[in-house]
């Protein structure tokens, strides 16, 4: 479970490996469909967060990040350097980094080398780097 910061939308995860996106308040799914990830055998916990702005979602799924606009489900980017299983994701709003930490027993930070706001559209596998 992951919430965005007005407190307001929640994502899940479920057993059938579907992100839904919720109404808090009114308990209702907002119908978003993101995409499905690639099968890679079997599913395993996943820790989601959304960035401090509440429009970027980030998933780990094997040994890759994706990036999605958290209202329209469209992927933005695509973060690969973990060599096994990716755990858990958390967004640092103060300096707009991603933290990821996976099976290989490394803890990767990736920031923004054009040091913009996590907002849909600045995206690309090209504007993330995990030299820092």
């Amino acid at each position: 479970l992951a919430f965005a910061p007005d407190g307001q939308r929640l994502v899940s995860s479920g057993a059938d490996n579907k992100l839904r996106l919720w109404n808090v308040l009114s308990g209702t799914n907002m119908l978003v469909s993101y995409p499905a990830p690639p099968r890679s055998g079997v599913m395993r916990r996943q820790r989601c967060c959304v960035s401090a702005c509440g429009r970027v979602l980030f998933r780990p799924y094997g040994e890759r990040v994706f990036a999605y606009e958290l209202e329209t489900g469209c992927r933005i980017a695509t973060l690969s350097g973990h060599l096994e299983h990716v755990a858990a994701v958390a967004h640092r709003p103060i300096h707009n980094q991603l933290f990821s930490g996976g099976e290989d027993h490394e803890l990767l930070v990736w920031c923004s080398e054009r040091e913009r706001s996590l907002i849909p559209g600045m995206g690309h596998e090209d504007d993330w780097s995990d030299d820092d």
